[in-house]
């Protein structure tokens, strides 16, 4: 399974994902995506077409924390859980007006 599922056997490609390809979930890289933990809940986000890719995932966490820290995609986590930017509040706010 995968992104080549419908792709006829000899069309397929098979190349090796990447983390810091643009189609993989950062967050979840970093240990928590807000899109796959609020799925099916109040709070879902929508549709999200970024992947999760196990191989990406095992290269990410084999990064020592200064190389992590360049990337960015940890601070961007903790930004987007912010109480400023929580979609709960957001959606709190929303229902109070």
């Amino acid at each position: 399974m995968g992104k080549e599922r419908n792709v006829p056997v000899e069309a397929r490609v098979n190349r090796v994902v990447k983390f810091d390809d643009d189609d993989v979930d950062k967050y979840w890289l970093c240990g928590l995506s807000p899109h796959t933990v609020l799925k099916h809940t109040k709070g879902d986000l929508g549709l999200w077409e970024k992947i999760t890719d196990d191989g990406a995932k095992e290269i990410w966490d084999a990064l020592p924390q200064e190389k992590k820290d360049e990337y960015g995609y940890e601070y961007e986590l903790m930004r987007c859980h912010s109480p400023s930017n929580s979609p709960f509040l957001r959606h709190q706010e929303e229902r109070d007006l």
